[in-house]
């Protein structure tokens, strides 16, 4: 490229960017209107913002909600490629979380020996403590997995989950403000791990401090600078190759881009073919790239219908229904496509959600999430809602309760809970919280496979629901303008 191109650009969440002239070490700042979905616009504001001849590279940082789904995801990033290629600029995309951690081995300039790791715990965030681990390579760090327990926070058990016999030589704190969820992990955590001597860094401090990690990890890729507190990128998305209902290839965030695995196959003999070569290619960004050959180097046949490729971007899976299964406790969500069920896991990256809906934020939290906020904050947590839903009088108590019970109305048809919120004291119906358990399984289906279900199958686990359940249950559907089918 042309040596006028000194500029490195970050797009974080299609609505910020910032620029580092990596020759005068200026920094510039600019905010985007917010991304309606019209990709032409984003990029006539790219280019209005930035001269394109001096941009020698731009990264893309996303969350997982400004798409609803991965198909729509991944055709983004394409035109992001098209857009880019035809300027001769270099690109890259990450996971915003996941480079938040990368991140920090880089800021507190973290060192291990080769084959130790380094775990880096998310504290104070709207969920219970996650982890993530890294592990040192010759001349680099690696991504491991990332971490999540059942079990109650900062015990042994937790721990024992948390770490599955990796045994972090280091351990670093993500911080995120107090303040904005009323959480109190850190405390907790020091003392938890006082041996391990952790270190505290503050995800404001962090994220001020992004750019610097942006700028080093771009001239790192285009062979310009060293850098030994590198992290290896690692895939984006879940990829899978089938065939017969036998997965053959899979390739998931555990896995570092640049990937290729290729495998034999026997397949139905057809003509002269009887064994077909088939390659999965994934570049520095994911995009793949998917082959299928005769194994025994003649001119290839017609095989590819021989093998039933499927990815996250794979149209071919057409969801044919979504189901929802309750038991007292806990719900979960699915699909069905080709005959088979995909469970979709929470946010907390668990597949059973306990039925605690939390309203100290603007949306209702739902989930673990909501449990710990329970444990500070138990008047502005409701749970026990199937056993709501199936009784018609308020003359029913549990001292664990921090919302209080009535009838609405003269007719007192319907049983109302009052409990607090962030704009003081609400008062609603139990089909309308429990409309909110069903949108949450909705969204994550819609999210999940980009279609929007108008009938969703719910399933009861251990127990039989009473008239009056399924009719709270049918009322809820209503307001979300559903049809609900009790199997």
């Amino acid at each position: 490229m042309a040596s006028s191109r000194n500029l490195i650009v970050h797009v974080q969440y299609l609505k910020l960017a910032d620029s580092y002239n990596i020759q005068t070490k200026q920094e510039n700042h600019q905010e985007f209107p917010f991304f309606d979905g019209n990709i032409t616009n984003f990029f006539a504001r790219l280019q209005s913002a930035y001269n394109l001849n001096h941009v020698k590279a731009i990264t893309f940082t996303f969350m997982d909600c400004e798409f609803s789904n991965f198909v729509g995801f991944y055709n983004f990033r394409l035109k992001c490629r098209e857009f880019c290629e035809k300027h001769q600029i270099f690109y890259l995309f990450l996971d915003s979380r996941l480079f938040q951690c990368v991140s920090l081995i880089s800021q507190t300039k973290t060192m291990v020996k080769e084959g130790e790791k380094v775990m880096i715990f998310l504290l104070d965030f709207p969920c219970p403590p996650t982890a993530l681990s890294f592990i040192r390579k010759k001349k680099n760090y690696r991504f491991v997995k990332k971490f999540f327990s059942k079990f109650p926070p900062f015990t042994q058990q937790w721990q024992e989950d948390m770490f599955q016999g990796l045994n972090p030589k280091k351990i670093i704190f993500l911080k995120f403000p107090t303040k904005c969820h009323g959480l109190s992990d850190l405390e907790k955590a020091q003392k938890f791990f006082k041996s391990y001597n952790p270190m505290v860094f503050d995800f404001k401090v962090g994220l001020a401090h992004t750019m610097d990690t942006i700028v080093n990890k771009v001239l790192h890729l285009m062979d310009k600078k060293d850098d030994p507190y590198d992290v290896e990128v690692p895939c984006c998305g879940e990829f899978e190759i089938r065939y017969n209902g036998k997965t053959l290839i899979e390739a998931g965030e555990t896995e570092i881009a640049p990937f290729e695995k290729s495998v034999i196959v026997n397949t139905v003999p057809k003509k002269s073919v009887s064994k077909v070569k088939v390659t999965l290619k994934l570049d520095i960004n994911s995009f793949y790239d998917f082959k299928v050959e005769p194994f025994n180097g003649k001119n290839e046949g017609e095989t590819k219908e021989n093998v039933a490729a499927t990815s996250s971007v794979d149209k071919k899976i057409v969801p044919e229904k979504a189901q929802m299964i309750f038991d007292k406790q806990n719900f979960s969500v699915s699909y069905f496509a080709n005959g088979k069920e995909y469970n979709i896991n929470d946010l907390d990256e668990v597949v059973k959600t306990p039925i605690y809906i939390a309203f100290t934020e603007e949306k209702p939290i739902i989930g673990k999430s909501a449990m710990e906020v329970y444990k500070e904050k138990s008047k502005f947590v409701v749970f026990d809602l199937i056993k709501l839903c199936s009784v018609s009088t308020e003359d029913i108590c549990n001292p664990k309760w921090g919302f209080k019970l009535s009838k609405e109305g003269e007719k007192g048809d319907s049983l109302c809970l009052t409990f607090e919120t962030l704009e003081g004291e609400k008062y609603t119906t139990v089909e309308f919280l429990l409309a909110l358990v069903l949108k949450n399984g909705k969204d994550r289906v819609k999210k999940e496979t980009g279609k929007k279900f108008e009938e969703v199958e719910i399933k009861f686990d251990g127990f039989s629901p009473n008239e009056i359940l399924k009719k709270n249950f049918i009322e809820a559907a209503k307001l979300l303008k559903i049809n609900i089918v009790f199997v």
